[in-house]
């Protein structure tokens, strides 16, 4: 569906003529296609917004399929606001030299606080809409979870990430676990590293590689807890960890490059 049609089925069902006392017919599946719609288009308000009001307005209960692509709809737009937020301070200090590059920058800066809602915290918006979920009685899979912890883990919020992981195993409010898959604990160890938790980020690692199973650790397990080790100066842990890592097939040996300034840099 294009972003147009989305649009303009939301503003009919909006200003339809149907008699007050019914409700405009409108499956829920409809409904949870444009929320979707609305979430790839970066319009994570208006996927909120049709999801609350889906009750009272459309005569249909939120499913799981809703909420999921709601919080996928907000993790997408948490990511979107920390790179906004990257490129305002590398504006700030990269065009900050010259007056045309100060205005460029103020330019910017203007638009964005505009049209992708920098003060608006998402990743406390997909807690949320878990935490209702929840109280619903309805089931996250993992890919919900890993959309909120992926959220937590995009604003710095890696307690939080831990524990939406930890609460997958014991979760009383739906009454049975669900297995964590790769992508929760990567978003974590991902999540450990920009908090520079380097232990935490260890210890996951530790017990996805010894509890078996589906779920082992790859590439990108590998290099955000290396990033981790490296940054928290635990250079001797991190080379074991890489020579077991290369051992088991995790990685590829590291290979030199020379990156844009002639420097001599190590990729896997």
């Amino acid at each position: 569906m294009s972003v147009l049609a989305t649009f303009l089925l939301y503003f009919l069902t909006e200003r339809s003529e149907w008699d007050q006392k019914s409700y405009p017919v409108v499956s829920v599946d409809a409904l949870n296609s444009i929320i979707a719609a609305c979430g790839r288009s970066g319009c994570p308000d208006m996927a909120v917004k049709l999801l609350n009001e889906m009750p009272s307005k459309y005569g249909v209960c939120a499913d799981d399929r809703s909420y999921r692509s709601a919080i996928i709809a907000c993790n997408q737009a948490e990511h979107e606001k920390q790179r906004q937020i990257r490129i305002k301070s590398e504006l700030k200090t990269n065009g900050s030299s010259t007056r045309g590059g100060r205005e460029h920058a103020s330019a910017y800066i203007e638009k964005t606080v505009h049209t992708n809602k920098l003060n608006l915290q998402w990743w406390e918006c997909a807690l949320s809409l878990l935490r209702r979920m929840k109280e619903e009685e309805l089931k996250p899979d993992p890919q919900t979870y890993s959309s909120v912890i992926s959220a937590c883990e995009a604003a710095g919020q890696w307690q939080r990430a831990l524990g939406i992981l930890r609460s997958m195993s014991k979760d009383s409010t739906i009454g049975r676990a669900t297995p964590p898959n790769l992508f929760c604990v990567n978003a974590a160890i991902s999540a450990c590293e920009k908090g520079g938790a380097w232990l935490e980020a260890f210890e996951l690692y530790e017990r996805m590689k010894n509890r078996g199973g589906a779920v082992r650790p790859n590439f990108i397990t590998i290099s955000s807890l290396l990033i981790a080790l490296e940054s928290a100066g635990q250079r001797e842990l991190a080379e074991n960890t890489y020579k077991e890592a290369l051992r088991e097939g995790m990685v590829s040996p590291w290979k030199k490059r020379i990156d844009i300034d002639g420097q001599t840099m190590r990729m896997m």
